[in-house]
């Protein structure tokens, strides 16, 4: 519409010259604009009451500014040496459980990371074919305990001995493969559950003893759960 023409109509153009004469916004022939206006009843009724509300807001503008001028900002806030220790307090609280949970990530992760390795090697170790001479490969800490026997080459294997100590309540578990290069994988029988270090074979369970063998003694306490306490040895019967 253009601004030459005159209506008393109160349009859409009429209400966007009055947002931009309560912004003080320049508008273009502004001396034609407001005669316009002034011939509408609704933009002279509203345009007063919006100046209205425009000044309230203009002084409550003007009364913010000058207290927040009058302040001190150097001076400190009533409270401030009652808060402020508490404040930090509380803070450094907070930075200590930051801290404390990174460590228990790492202890955590260390810990799953050390018994994915040992499960790992346990099953390689079983799996494992045997070497050259016969021998299967030994993985992840196992050891020849010294006060083991029968160890090495025998006449007879005899009693079986070890040097483990028992927790209370717990139990050794014995078990024995044939460990010629030729033999299975799986233990000559199921593993034997013992109270004492030591296990004295049948003359028939002695006679179906292979030549060779490998035994290995693990603890479990009282719960049933595995011990890190071993023994394993080899031996080899040299005559029957």
């Amino acid at each position: 519409m253009s601004p030459h023409q005159t209506s008393a109509e109160h349009t859409p153009e009429h209400e966007a010259l009055l947002v931009a004469a309560l912004a003080d916004e320049r508008v273009e022939h502004a001396g034609e604009w407001v005669a316009r206006l002034a011939q509408c009843d609704e933009c002279r009724r509203r345009f007063e009451k919006l100046c209205a509300v425009r000044d309230l807001l203009d002084d409550a503008g003007r009364e913010e500014r000058e207290t927040l001028a009058a302040l001190d900002w150097n001076q400190s806030v009533p409270g401030t040496d009652t808060v402020a220790p508490f404040v930090r307090a509380l803070a450094q609280k907070r930075k200590q459980q930051l801290r404390s949970t990174r460590t228990r990530r790492v202890v955590l992760w260390t810990a799953s990371a050390a018994a994915g390795v040992l499960v790992v090697g346990w099953i390689a170790r079983l799996l494992s074919p045997p070497n050259r001479d016969g021998a299967r490969d030994t993985l992840l800490g196992a050891q020849n305990n010294a006060s083991c026997s029968p160890k090495g080459p025998v006449v007879e294997y005899g009693q079986f001995n070890w040097e483990l100590p028992l927790p209370l309540q717990g139990a050794f578990e014995l078990s024995i493969w044939d460990d010629r290069a030729d033999a299975p994988l799986e233990p000559l029988f199921p593993p034997l559950k013992l109270y004492e270090p030591k296990w004295t074979p049948t003359p028939e369970q002695t006679r179906a003893l292979p030549d060779k063998i490998r035994w290995e003694v693990h603890v479990y306490d009282a719960s049933g759960a595995q011990l890190r306490a071993e023994a394993h040895a080899s031996a080899e019967r040299s005559q029957r």
